[in-house]
């Protein structure tokens, strides 16, 4: 069925309309499997990112005070 022609009853209209809220919630779902995914992996990103902060904090503290407990 193309976009110029009309559903020949009540009937072809329901059975369209249901495919393309099937297609539509299929589509959202999708979506919102791609965000948390992206989410998840964003999270992670800033937990490394702020693993790499934590250490190099330590790293330059023990440095600063590496005469503490000589």
């Amino acid at each position: 069925m193309n976009k110029t022609t009309l559903p020949k009853n009540c009937n072809d209209a329901r059975k369209t309309l249901e495919q393309q809220y099937h297609l539509i919630a299929a589509l959202l779902l999708q979506q919102l499997s791609f965000l948390h995914k992206l989410s998840n992996l964003r999270s992670i990103t800033m937990a490394k990112k702020q693993q790499r902060h934590q250490k190099s904090r330590i790293d330059f503290l023990r440095s600063k005070y590496s005469w503490v407990g000589r």
